[in-house]
């Protein structure tokens, strides 16, 4: 009986780790992203979005075969009092971190992403804001006009 009950746990633990992941990666974005060590954050959110840009920058000592958890699409977090979607509220944070490093062309495509998904109203701004630091002013003003409507 004791062997069953020490061959699920092992066979439990590890899944119990995997799920954790993303999370652990959000909550260490969070911090770096606090302390506005954006480019830290931008590494830790895009790990959240994608588990294999994190297993493609490790070294590991054996071969293993690459695999991607899905983020959970239903799942809701409540951040500065605005409940949104996992995915909507990581993008808003990879594009705030790409904006805040100036690399304002990653940044017109993950607002472009935001302010189609109307979690974040204001981000309709800040990519008008991206998109004039890129020099498409016609599509700026749009988005402004957008924006003010």
């Amino acid at each position: 009986m004791r062997k069953i009950v020490y061959f699920s746990l092992i066979l439990l633990i590890p899944m119990q780790v995997f799920s954790q992941a993303k999370t652990a990666w959000l909550y260490l974005a969070d911090e770096h992203y606090k302390k506005a060590d954006y480019a830290s954050a931008l590494v830790n959110y895009l790990k959240v979005l994608d588990d294999s840009v994190g297993m493609s920058i490790a070294v590991l000592p054996y071969e293993s075969a690459m695999s991607n958890q899905k983020l959970n699409e239903k799942k809701t977090i409540e951040r500065n009092n605005r409940k949104v979607t996992l995915r909507d509220y990581t993008n808003h944070q990879i594009a705030m971190c790409y904006m805040y490093t100036a690399d304002y062309n990653h940044a017109v495509e993950h607002f472009k992403l935001t302010s189609e998904n109307k979690s974040y109203p204001e981000d309709i701004y800040y990519y008008g804001v991206s998109l004039m630091n890129v020099k498409k002013y016609e599509e700026a003003i749009a988005a402004f006009e957008k924006y003010i409507a």
